[in-house]
């Protein structure tokens, strides 16, 4: 099956800003719809117990601050799935969605 898949994000204007989406795309995410901002760049870590529980801890960074003025609109197709993460503000997500 074909199917393409985008990141609406935003990274930072440090070292990370830009191997972040450089990753993504590098593994077939489109990131036209990943802007900078001034915050620095979020990360996650994943700690993982031999039983399998996990435990996430994020400092959201930059992606913590998108607002909808700041985030790109995308324009959607027929068939098109958004998987919204909750990070982002409500707004933000429905302005990206409503283009």
């Amino acid at each position: 099956m074909d199917v393409a898949v985008a990141i609406a994000a935003q990274v930072g204007d440090d070292e990370f800003g830009p191997a972040a989406p450089a990753n993504l795309e590098a593994n077939g995410v489109s990131i036209d719809l990943v802007v900078r901002g001034a915050e620095p760049t979020g990360c996650a870590f994943i700690n993982v117990e031999e039983s399998g529980e996990n435990a996430i801890t994020v400092a959201s960074g930059a992606d913590g601050v998108l607002t909808a003025a700041a985030a790109a609109p995308h324009e959607f197709r027929p068939g098109d799935i958004l998987v919204p993460q909750g990070d982002h503000e409500q707004g933000c997500v429905i302005h990206v969605a409503a283009a």
